[in-house]
């Protein structure tokens, strides 16, 4: 047992034998590094505890229940509390102290882990990603302190813990991109895309069964990537520059690989058009892809195939990232760990270009972000106290400020004060909010009802979203012509409707948020699936035919099956009678 103890000096012993390792280092590398040995240390210690029959001496007692968009030190609690129980939670979250969707996978599992004592007594069967009362019995059974005082971390400056709510259902994240393209990922990790080409059709992307976040350049023309599950980095679509880092410049249908970024790598992704930027689980930046504007940020305009580390963004540096996708997609920002916002490349709404390594944006205070959003020639920061502030052009209210006036300085958007904000969401001329409260707002041009009130009028500042009311949003995707929000009853309507009058070809014209069809069975965990991941009833005639509710299918008449049933077999008319 003696031996064991010292286990716990190994990783400073290996500093201190080392030292031109260590002279070499950067000062940032080299606190980046002492973190990453205290944590060993940390890790050794619970472990040295188990072995010699000792209560770890971490402990918390959760109070309250969390959700998305929760942040501070009851989500930092939750975050040790999953990874001691084995769940992997991605590092930009963990940095942030914020419940996002790997968090809510990790509490998902957790609830089916334990499945008998959390989900059963509400009679579920699958896990909310909601850490309600019976999933904090079960930490607290755990990880109570009972007694003892629950620990507590510094915060830093004020922060809002938003309200949203969590979705029913199994879909987990809602993204999109500026020309209308959206895409879902579900609670198990598959992932569904749609655009003007898909229609109403939701395909599966295949291959791709274990993601933790998707990152949307656009489904059919320009990349998206993914984070799996295990921490590696997937990337799929036009790869006309070497935007999705394979070492090539081929189109690729399905997820691939990208170099360098293996399991356990990758903690963020910022997709823009012509480049992809990766925020690492090191807290480290790398880029590939086309660099004529600087947008790699590695000092050249020489393009990459493969992922380049960012200039002055090494090891324990950077907090999150950010991509121009909307006014121009030729540059990248990164929030650093001191607070800074830091940009390269060209950033249209701030006119920022010909900078090909990072630079301070002086508009910014330090301290203050949370996340960074870019409309065309317009730029949002949601505020760590959960107000947003908006500068740039506004000549049909895109700022929302309440006025047509461009704004040269960051500037209050009109209604969203302090505590007012979850996430807010941009597209080319349009803007909308989550409100802490679970409801969606507004604002900005609307010629083809892209803000979603039902009008085609410009909105200067935030108008409520009809049917988005308090405690019906869970999360917001917004495009250049519109947007979609995942509610909490696990549906998803857009706005403007995209879907085509059949005979006309013309928009149906409604302007309104509209439910959208086809996602009954990728909302339910025992839907039966073609072997490409789509459903039954989107099948070819050249797979397995069926019966849909009593409604005949293609040529399944000899089938006969009762309403609700499926034809798995057009040649002996066999049916299934497990549900849709």
């Amino acid at each position: 047992m003696k031996n064991l103890k010292y286990l716990l000096l190994a990783p400073l012993l290996a500093v201190l034998i080392l030292p031109n390792f260590v002279s070499a280092m950067t000062v940032e590398e080299l606190t980046a590094k002492i973190k990453e040995l205290e944590q060993q240390i940390m890790q050794l210690k619970a472990q040295l505890a188990q072995l010699q029959g000792e209560t770890p001496g971490w402990c918390y007692d959760f109070s309250i229940s969390l959700k998305i968009g929760n942040e501070g030190k009851e989500t930092e609690a939750l975050h040790t509390a999953l990874e001691k129980e084995g769940f992997v939670i991605l590092a930009e979250e963990k940095l942030n102290k914020q419940f996002g969707e790997s968090t809510a996978s990790a509490v998902s599992g957790f609830q089916q882990k334990y499945l008998d004592e959390i989900l059963t007594p509400w009679g579920l069967k699958y896990g909310t990603g909601f850490a309600g009362p019976t999933t904090r019995t079960k930490l607290n059974s755990f990880y109570g302190c009972e007694t003892k005082e629950a620990t507590t971390s510094p915060s830093g400056a004020t922060e809002v813990t938003p309200t949203s709510p969590t979705p029913a259902g199994q879909i987990a994240q809602i993204a999109g991109d500026y020309v209308n393209n959206f895409c879902i990922r579900k609670i198990d990790g598959s992932v569904f895309c749609r655009n003007k080409e898909t229609g109403s059709k939701w395909p599966a992307i295949p291959g791709l069964t274990d993601a933790a976040g998707i990152f949307i350049g656009g489904y059919s023309s320009y990349p998206n990537c993914a984070i799996k599950k295990d921490g590696s980095a997937v990337c799929w679509g036009n790869n006309k520059y070497g935007q999705l880092g394979d070492g090539t410049v081929i189109d690729r249908q399905t997820p691939t690989p990208v170099l360098g970024l293996g399991p356990g790598t990758t903690a963020a992704i910022a997709q823009a058009m012509n480049h992809t930027c990766a925020l690492k689980t090191n807290g480290s930046v790398v880029c590939w892809g086309l660099n004529a504007n600087g947008q790699l940020g590695d000092g050249t305009i020489e393009e990459k195939l493969t992922p380049i580390q960012v200039s002055g963004l090494g090891p324990g540096t950077t907090a999150a990232i950010f991509t121009d996708f909307d006014g121009n997609p030729n540059g990248t920002c990164a929030l650093k760990t001191n607070g800074s916002v830091v940009c390269w490349g060209e950033i249209a709404p701030i006119g920022f270009s010909g900078n090909t390594t990072p630079v301070k944006i002086s508009q910014i205070t330090p301290g203050t972000v949370k996340s960074l959003e870019f409309g065309f020639k317009s730029t949002f920061v949601l505020k760590k106290d959960g107000s947003v502030i908006g500068w740039g052009s506004n000549y049909c209210g895109q700022v929302g400020i309440g006025t047509n006036t461009g704004v040269g300085a960051p500037t209050q958007v009109f209604g969203l004060g302090p505590g007012s904000t979850a996430a807010i969401s941009t597209g080319s001329y349009n803007s909308c909010a989550l409100k802490t409260d679970g409801s969606v707002v507004c604002w900005g041009c609307n010629n083809s009802g892209e803000v979603g009130d039902g009008t085609t009028f410009p909105r200067y500042k935030p108008v409520q979203v009809p049917g988005l009311g308090p405690s019906t949003t869970a999360a917001i995707a917004v495009g250049a012509n519109g947007g979609c929000a995942l509610k909490t009853d696990g549906s998803i309507v857009c706005w403007p409707d995209q879907e085509k009058d059949p005979i006309s070809g013309y928009p149906t014209g409604k302007l309104a948020p509209t439910t959208i069809p086809g996602l009954e069975k990728i909302n339910d965990p025992n839907a039966l699936k073609c072997s490409d991941g789509t459903f039954y009833d989107e099948c070819s005639a050249t797979k397995p035919k069926y019966c849909f509710e009593g409604v005949l299918k293609d040529d399944c008449a000899t089938c006969g099956c009762d309403t609700g049933l499926f034809c798995l077999s057009h040649i002996n008319g066999s049916c299934s009678k497990e549900k849709k």
